[in-house]
């Protein structure tokens, strides 16, 4: 996408757009979901094979996480680009690809997957039959639990293919990363052009290479909930002040990506002043998950993982 890497230019970053599917830059027709490109004789394996289990290197993840691997080898390769300061991420099935591949090289210094996660064979947004036979193999749930990678998470609370749960699920299981943080924006569709829009992941990304005196995220820690209450606590950096916190919840049982959407109501939360502050919510009777957002000083959006209450 030439906006995308017109985004990354403007803001002092060399930037490489790959296309995963091997097709050509000029649509040729258009069906409901939008443009289909035309493929050259070259293009390879494609989405279409994700579960093929006969042959690895000509199967569509496989390809995708290798070409990702060898767009950072080019880019070390170049004067210009300074080597340790590499980072990427995609949405969609961008964002599966990229949760993937930060599992695989480990040299990234940051990343950035947007709705696509991990544990697709736990959502029905998925055909569960083509995806089971291969979880073990090929879902990012193999690889990113073993990742270093500084890594930003990022989905909507409604997104109808890839649930959040599953998103905070996947930031949760990257134990290994010292420097992973959660964003659930609830403005968020699944749109490519609103991602590109998304402040925090620049913000991360300068933060992560050390451009523009960028200060840490503040962090948010579990949520623990007792007696309709929701108590979290966080860390926020120097220089840096909370100007709004904010509890989303809903009254929808299950969120497993059927494709519908919960309603969320927001409730203010109480204000507190300095680092590691404990923030307090109260927590409506007839609420079955809930997340919290805070956003501090700088207009920068931090998100507590989801959380089930009031389970039956």
């Amino acid at each position: 996408n030439a906006d995308w890497v017109d985004a990354w230019l403007k803001r002092g970053y060399a930037a490489i757009a790959m296309d995963m599917n091997g097709t050509l830059p000029e649509p040729s027709v258009l069906d409901g979901y939008g443009s289909i490109y035309p493929k050259h004789e070259w293009s390879g394996a494609s989405n279409d094979n994700y579960d093929k289990v006969s042959d690895t290197e000509n199967t569509w993840m496989y390809n995708c996480v290798t070409e990702v691997i060898m767009a950072h080898n080019l880019l070390r390769q170049h004067e210009a680009v300074i080597t340790d300061k590499i980072g990427f991420g995609g949405g969609s099935w961008g964002g599966v690809i990229a949760s993937s591949a930060l599992g695989v090289d480990n040299r990234f210094a940051f990343a950035f997957p947007v709705y696509g996660c991990g544990y697709l064979y736990d959502t029905t947004s998925f055909n569960t039959d083509r995806l089971t036979a291969e979880r073990k193999k090929w879902d990012p749930s193999s690889f990113f639990t073993k990742s270093t990678v500084p890594t930003l998470w990022i989905n909507s609370d409604d997104d109808h293919y890839f649930p959040m749960t599953l998103t905070s699920r996947s930031y949760e299981a990257q134990t290994q990363s010292e420097n992973k943080k959660l964003l659930i924006d609830p403005e968020l569709t699944h749109s490519i052009q609103q991602v590109m829009g998304i402040d925090e992941i620049y913000a991360f990304a300068d933060y992560c290479v050390g451009r523009n005196d960028a200060k840490a995220f503040v962090t948010v820690n579990d949520v623990v909930v007792e007696n309709g209450t929701a108590k979290v606590s966080i860390e926020v950096p120097s220089g840096v002040s909370i100007s709004s916190s904010k509890l989303y919840y809903t009254t929808t049982e299950k969120l497993d990506g059927d494709r519908t959407t919960p309603n969320y109501t927001i409730v203010e939360g109480d204000s507190g002043s300095g680092s590691n502050d404990v923030y307090s919510f109260s927590v409506p009777s007839d609420a079955k998950w809930i997340y919290i957002n805070f956003t501090d000083s700088r207009g920068l959006t931090s998100s507590s993982k989801v959380t089930q209450v009031n389970a039956e």
